[in-house]
């Protein structure tokens, strides 16, 4: 009884973390004890109503995972500048829609700015701010030597979060055997994990593996 408890308090706090809303509504209507379910109900209903304001900006400059582009040049600037702007003008402190307008300033070039507030959310735990901060490590945009272990660090993190780009990163990394104590093995199995979630990269990867 008390590993089933420890379980639901341990699924509870990692949805939380992740803002999951679905995983957090399933928790709800899953679970046995229900410790701390009212905080769960209100930060559902919370993350719903954001999802309202934020969906136009994630759609026109969010991640593939978040319903947006997938490449930085894909974001149509203009449109993406109003529909963040929107969102940040009701949010204004919600760090989802500033990294997403982040993301909008490094399409512009401005990597500076978007690895500040990258880095700002991923001491937050935001969990798709280090695969973008894991990112810039990884391909320094100035053209200097990528920092692999601080890479594999904060995508390490966005991975145990369930961010998409992290584990991407991951993936090239063990494959390239880049990361002391981690094998091509792993990248196999991360691969597979997100391309059962819909992660076109996952899924170009576990073929390219498996062929």
């Amino acid at each position: 009884a008390d590993a089933a408890y420890q379980a639901e308090i341990a699924a509870r706090d990692l949805a939380l973390a992740a803002r999951d809303r679905i995983a957090l509504a399933a928790w709800a209507e899953s679970c046995t004890t229900c410790e701390g379910k009212a905080e769960v109900e209100t930060e559902i209903e919370r993350l719903r109503q954001a999802e309202v304001l934020i969906g136009p900006c994630l759609a026109a400059a969010g991640l593939p995972q978040q319903g947006g582009p997938r490449q930085l040049e894909e974001i149509d600037i203009a449109t993406a500048r109003t529909a963040c702007a929107a969102a940040l003008a009701e949010l204004p402190q919600n760090l989802q829609v500033r990294v997403v307008a982040a993301r909008i300033d490094q399409a512009e070039g401005r990597a500076d700015l978007a690895a500040a507030v990258y880095d700002e959310a991923v001491a937050a735990g935001l969990p798709e701010a280090h695969g973008l901060a894991a990112y810039l490590r990884f391909t320094p945009p100035d053209g200097s030597i990528p920092d692999v272990e601080a890479a594999a660090a904060i995508a390490g993190a966005g991975a145990l979060l369930g961010d998409w780009l992290s584990k991407e990163i991951l993936i090239l990394l063990y494959s390239r055997d880049m990361v002391a104590g981690h094998t091509p093995d792993e990248a196999v199995a991360i691969a597979r994990d997100i391309a059962d979630q819909g992660d076109v990269v996952g899924q170009f990867f576990l073929g390219y593996f498996l062929q």
